[in-house]
């Protein structure tokens, strides 16, 4: 079992790692409040825990599918390329000084970013299906454990 999270949280640090539009903003947010990575990571986790759920208790074999996988490229590819056109037209609003901005919410930013990651959920499909998977075989504590483990990777990594 220890062995197991040991190599859990090496291969963890593959995707928390992984330069992507979830650290981008956590740079950004980061620059407005302190604790905005900290936030993030919880948006983050509240899209990515009911997932290692699932991944648990059997859905790994949907995400296999190639179909599947075509289909969460495409959307989330779509959705991260509307969000830049979006960002891209912001930039020719002109503000003028004191005018209010909106900002969204980090844990929101975290929800958001981590849902259309495509990058993400080919992770998941993939690497951390295995890794969910393998913790489940220990039972649930193991499996509480484990996602606590990752979770704490993303926690250091974002804050």
């Amino acid at each position: 079992m220890v062995a197991f999270l040991i190599s859990a949280v090496a291969v963890s640090l593959s995707g928390v790692m992984a330069p992507g539009p979830v650290t981008a903003a956590t740079l950004a947010a980061g620059a407005r409040s302190r604790h905005a990575g900290a936030l993030i990571a919880l948006g983050h986790a509240a899209v990515e825990m009911p997932l290692i759920l699932l991944l648990a208790a059997g859905i790994g074999a949907f995400f296999r599918s190639p179909a599947v996988k075509a289909g969460i490229g495409l959307v989330g590819g779509a959705v991260l390329i509307l969000m830049g056109v979006q960002l891209l037209l912001s930039l020719r609003q002109s503000t003028t000084e004191g005018e209010a901005t909106v900002e969204r919410h980090p844990f929101m930013i975290g929800v958001v970013l981590t849902g259309a990651n495509p990058y993400f959920l080919f992770w998941w499909a993939t690497v951390g299906l295995t890794l969910a998977t393998q913790a489940a075989e220990y039972g649930a504590i193991a499996l509480l454990i484990f996602a606590v483990v990752h979770w704490c990777c993303d926690l250091v990594w974002l804050e």
